[in-house]
Order: C-alpha cells, then structure tokens, then sequence
C-alpha cells in the first residue's frame, strides 16, 4: 500500500475540544480549522503532516476578555525505531497586541508516554492577560523576561514531570511587591494527588519593587539565589523549609521558610549602619506615626551609628497579623551602636547611644544601657510604644549624672526650659555630681510632651542666688511635672 490520505476539519467549536471547566470561558464564535496528510511507503506510514489556519480564541471572564489568536503553523510526525517524533514549527501566537513566535518537538511512545520540549523562548507579558481570567479578583501584574525553556513528561494518567525556567523575569504590581531580572529554573514532579516542586532562584543587579505598604523606596539589589521546596497534597499548596540569599548596597538578607496554613520565617540582616536600616523600615507595617518618630528619631544628618544584629521571626497565618488574639508570633530585634538619637522634641539629641528595638507583635520596646545627652551620662532608658497606631503614646523612662553644670544645661535646651532650666541656670547653681530620673509621655499624634521626674542631690554645693545664701552638703531631691 502506498499514497496519501487526507483529512480535514473545518469551523470546529474550541470550546467543544477543552476540559468542561473551561469550556464556559470560551466564546461559541471561537472555531479552529486544520488539516492532515498521512505519507504511506510499502504499507508503513513514513509521516504525517498537518497545517492549522488562522485562529481567533475569544475568552471571557465577567467583565474581562482576551484575544488568543494563531497566525497558522505546521506540525510533522515520523516514526523512528521505538517511537514518533513529533515537531510544531513557527507557531505565531499573539495575546491581545502582544505576539511571539515559537517551536515544539516531542515524542510518542506505544506505551503511552510522552514528552515534548517548547525550543523557542515566549515573552512573559503574554500570560499577563491570561492570569485577569483565571483570577479577575487579583491585582492586575505587569510580566517581564521570557519563559525560556519548557519541558513535559506525561509518564501515565497518575504520573507527570517537567520543568520550566524563565530569564530575566519578574513582576510588578499596583502597591504590591516586585521584583525583576530574575534567572528562575522549576521542576516538578506529580504523582497520584502530590506534585513536588523544586525552584531554584539566581539573579544580580536587579530590583525589588517595594510598593506603598513596605519601604518607602525600591531596593536595588546586586545578587539573589534561593532554594525553594513545595508540595501540592490535594490542591493545599505545603511550602517546605526553603532560604533565600540576597545583597544589596543597603543590606544583606538571609531568610529562611517554611508555609503549611501558617508561615513560619527567620531572617537575619546585615545593614551595617544605621542609615541603612532607616531606609528598610517598613512604611505602614508598624503604622504611620511609629515610622515617622522613628525616621525623626534616627535619620539625623550626621548620622554614624552602627548596626550590631537585626533579626525577624514570623509564625503565624499573615491575614491574622497583628495576631491581636495571640495566634501568631512577629518578633524583629535591632540591636545598634554609636548612634545619634533624637528621643524627643524640644530636647537634646543622645549621643553615642547603644539601644535594641523590640519589635513585638503591634508593641515596640525600646533598651538603652548608655549613652550621653550633652555632658551628662545616661544609663537603664527604657521606652516603648504599645499599639504601634496613630492613637499610641510613647513613654520613656531613663537615669542619668553629671555635674549640676551639665544638667542644668540639658535642662535649658528641653522643653523644660521655660521651668526647671531656667532654675538651675538663673536662681539655683549647683556644684558636683547630681542624678536626675525622667519620665516623658510623648502622643504619637503630635500632642503636648509630659515630662516629669526629679534630680537627686547627694552632698552639693548649692548657691540660692535670689536670697544670696550658700548651702554645703545638701541632699534630697528637687520633683518636677510640666503639668503643674
């Protein structure tokens, strides 16, 4: 027997050739037509070729519709010694006004086994509008990169693999992260009800877009990997422990996850300065009056303080943040050195500063073992600011000595000026050491500053210039309250 035979379909329905589940998003107007010819020599087909006309695929969902359209391509099939090869050559597709070109070549087995390879890169934006119609709700993402290689393996009905890996890809979306340039190789593996994923992530001198809700700007970064393991059980995606690596001029970044209903993550930070982890607070997260003290208190002009750790432990479901009824766990500990700190207005900045910043949940809570507010030395400053919201007020709590000089003239530069500095500046001189306790409520809202405490005398000198009376070896303690 040898010939050709023919065949040839024409206005086929596509909805009628797809899945039930996806046959309602597909318009009754979208018809495909194709041809074959089967090449017979000495009773064995030596090939078989196929043409496919131009297609128009109309797809819809709510309101959103796509054109999927297919300029036409031609496909080859001949059989080798235990199988068929198969190739798809120049396939013009296009995606609404965004158009690509591709190939395909794979292999049929007798058993049922097949794979097939996609050899020409697709460029990313063309499943942008593809992803408004799977999920209408979701943020609209604008794609770039290529999907650069694709690999399928149908192994039998309960068994599949494949891999995919994308070049220079990334997203971005309105208010939500991003990021680019990334060089991204995925594999996977199903089997019965469980896909196992493995992606492996390396990419330099790219961006991650922050958005309005994280950092107040995009973090440049100069190199990324990481290592992520997941499993698909049933349709509940189970994220492995997985890490992640990335470098930055401000940062380096060690993180490491893992995600089954609840997220459980660990990052380490390595700023370096202080400069540097002001400009990775996060601008909404902990609430905008806690950003803006503390961007007030922190980014001082001639800021040299440095950064000995930064840490971040999450556990919890990230929809339940900030875990007002303890399901969940946000801890992020800064620990610096050095450092200015301007911890009120209308006062002296302290200087030469070691402080750790306890992030808790919605609670901040602040530790300073030392530091110096003019010439005197400040020791156990304790303040915190519970709620993290506009409503919050921080409170502090700090010791310190000097000379009654010293105190004074922190004093006349507070916002106590007005009372007690101009006491011991005008009417009472001290001499020698004196201790001094504070306490300041400060409304995150911009309200007044209460301030409140005492200053210890421990046998001074102390000259009353109003009466003119000199006084030896006094003790006691002078309270204030601005207030009263």
């Amino acid at each position: 027997l040898e010939g050709q035979i023919y065949f040839a379909a024409d206005a086929l329905p596509v909805r009628d050739l797809l899945p039930i589940k996806f046959r309602e998003h597909v318009a009754e107007t979208s018809l495909l037509s194709s041809s074959a010819w089967v090449d017979i020599q000495n009773n064995q087909i030596i090939q078989v070729t196929g043409h496919v006309a131009p297609t128009d695929i109309q797809i819809q969902s709510n309101e959103q519709s796509i054109t999927l359209k297919n300029e036409e391509f031609n496909w080859v099939m001949r059989p080798e010694r235990n199988y068929w090869s198969v190739s798809l050559n120049e396939i013009a597709l296009s995606v609404n006004d965004i158009a690509t070109s591709t190939a395909l070549a794979g292999r049929l087995y007798p058993s049922g086994q097949s794979d097939f390879v996609l050899t020409s890169p697709i460029p990313m934006a063309m499943f942008a509008p593809i992803l408004t119609i799977i999920n209408p709700e979701a943020t609209p993402l604008a794609l770039t990169g290529e999907l650069a290689e694709v690999g399928l393996y149908w192994l039998s009905d309960k068994e599949q693999a494949g891999f995919l890996r994308f070049a220079n890809a990334g997203w971005e979306a309105l208010e939500h992260v991003g990021i680019n340039n990334l060089n991204v190789d995925t594999y996977w593996h199903r089997l019965g009800s469980q896909t196992a994923i493995r992606s492996t992530i390396d990419a330099v001198d790219g961006k991650l877009f922050t958005g309005t809700h994280t950092l107040a700007e995009d973090l440049e970064y100069t190199e990324l990997s990481a290592d992520i393991f997941a499993n698909i059980v049933e349709d509940t995606f189970v994220l492995a422990p997985s890490t992640l690596t990335l470098k930055s001029e401000l940062t380096d970044l060690f993180v490491s996850a893992q995600y089954n209903t609840r997220l459980l993550l660990h990052a380490r930070l390595e700023p370096g300065t202080v400069k540097n982890i002001t400009a990775l607070l996060p601008t909404k997260l902990m609430g905008k009056q806690t950003y803006r003290y503390l961007m007030r208190a922190l980014d001082t002009e001639n800021q040299t303080g440095q950064v000995k750790s930064a840490t971040l432990l999450w556990d919890g479901v990230p929809t339940d943040f900030p875990f007002a009824d303890n399901s969940g766990v946000f801890q992020a500990q800064v620990v610096i050195e050095e450092a200015d700190f301007v911890f009120a207005p209308d006062w002296p900045m302290l200087e030469n500063l070691s402080l750790t910043l306890n992030f808790d949940n919605a609670d901040l809570f602040m530790y300073a073992p030392s530091a110096t507010l003019g010439d005197v030395a400040v020791s156990d400053m304790y303040a915190s600011i519970p709620g993290m919201n506009s409503q919050s007020v921080l409170t502090i709590e700090a010791q310190g000595s000097g000379s009654g000089f010293a105190v004074s003239q922190v004093m006349q530069q507070s916002s106590l000026a007005a009372s007690l500095g101009k006491v011991l500046t005008e009417n009472v001189i001290v001499s020698n050491v004196l201790s001094a306790q504070l306490n300041l409520s400060i409304p995150l809202s911009g309200s007044k500053v209460d301030a409140r405490g005492s200053v210890t005398f421990d046998d001074n000198y102390v000259f009353i210039k109003n009466i003119d009376t000199e006084l030896k070896n006094v003790s006691g303690s002078l309270s204030f309250d601005n207030s009263n």
